[in-house]
This record gives C-alpha cells, sequence and structure tokens, in this order.
C-alpha cells in the first residue's frame, strides 16, 4: 500500500489517480471526503478547515473520527494490495505502508489552485491570494493535525519518498511513487512476492 500525502495543489490526487489508470492500484482519497463534507456544510475546503481549528466547533470529532475510521479500516485490510490510499494521517495510522509526500513551490502551487476548477475551492484569486490562501489552509490543518494527533505532518522525517512536483509531469509523477513503490516492496516482501503480481 502507498499512502500520499503533501501540500495543497502539489498532486497528490493527479498521481493517484494516474497509478490506479495506468497501473492498475484501487485508489481511495480522504481528500475527496472531506471536499464532499464541505460542500455537504455549504464551505471550501479553508473555511471548513477553519472551523474544524475551533475547539469549540461541535462536527471537529466527527469528521475526523469518520476520515481516521476509513484510513484504519482500509490499512487493517490492505495493506500488502496495490492500493493508494490519499491521506493526511496515513503515516499515523499505517505506517508500515510506503509512506510518499509530495511538494511544490508557492507559485506553481497557486497557479494549478487557479487553474483546478474546483467547487470546493475558491478560485476567483489573484496569484498572491492564492499563496496566502493555500498557505493558511496548510498552517490551519497543521495547527488541527497538532491538537489531534501530536504529530507534525509536515515533518519530511514522518516520509519513505519526498517528490517535488514543480517541474514534473502527471506521469513523471507517477512514474517515480511506483519505481519507489516497487523498491519498498522488494525491501518488505521480496523479489519473489513483486514478480507475483
Amino acid at each position: 500500500m502507498i499512502t500520499i500525502a503533501g501540500k495543497p495543489c502539489s498532486g497528490k490526487s493527479a498521481i493517484s489517480k494516474e497509478l490506479e489508470s495506468e497501473y492498475g492500484f484501487e485508489r481511495f482519497s480522504m481528500g475527496d471526503m472531506f471536499r464532499s463534507i464541505a460542500k455537504e456544510y455549504n464551505m471550501d475546503v479553508t473555511e471548513l478547515n477553519a472551523r474544524l481549528t475551533n475547539p469549540t466547533e461541535p462536527l471537529s470529532f466527527d469528521i475526523d473520527a469518520e476520515l481516521d475510521a476509513k484510513v484504519k479500516e482500509i490499512g487493517g485490510t490492505r495493506i500488502r494490495d496495490y492500493v493508494v490510499l490519499e491521506s493526511r494521517t496515513g503515516f499515523i495510522f499505517i505506517p508500515e505502508s510506503h509512506k510518499v509526500y509530495t511538494i511544490v513551490s508557492p507559485d506553481e502551487q497557486a497557479r494549478r489552485l487557479l487553474n483546478s476548477g474546483r467547487d470546493s475551492e475558491k478560485t476567483d484569486l489573484t496569484p498572491l491570494e492564492a499563496m496566502i490562501s493555500l498557505k493558511n489552509r496548510e498552517t490551519m490543518e497543521n495547527e488541527r493535525f497538532l491538537k489531534l494527533y501530536k504529530q507534525d505532518n509536515l515533518d519530511l522525517k514522518n516520509y519513505d519518498f519526498v517528490l517535488n512536483t514543480t517541474k514534473l509531469t502527471i506521469q513523471q509523477g507517477s512514474q517515480a511513487v511506483y519505481d519507489s513503490y516497487l523498491a519498498y516492496r522488494e525491501r518488505k516482501y521480496g523479489k519473489e512476492e513483486q514478480m507475483e503480481r
């Protein structure tokens, strides 16, 4: 199993979808679930993150608990399968997975947000406003993680493979992640099991 986390708009979903379509992985996305919840409450993801950072927010525990339970369920039954799970808590709850983290430059991050067309995020911003919004979102998310899990999901030492996607195509990014995963599987399970797939 691959668990993939990273900065907003750094290519996590695009790489995961490519792993699914080109390499036969089964894909699960906690980000998709979170965006769906935000839409349900008529908010964008930054607004929902802001509300969840507030300790008096009554929805906070339920939403995080729901997402965490799903991560644990997948990790408990699919660890040896060709599965890619987009989750910021994957490295906490599935430590034996191949843990990937994607990074991207702030200007490219903003450009991707503004071109994303996502209705769950504000995209009617200037590039500078987008950079500020993304940085605020990252800070709020990490504050919430530190409170909930006593873990820093921005600490790159938590991951097995860190990929800078700034100048990579989706295909190049997914190939790099796939190659790193094959090396991980060979180290963990041996070459024979690798060949059996």
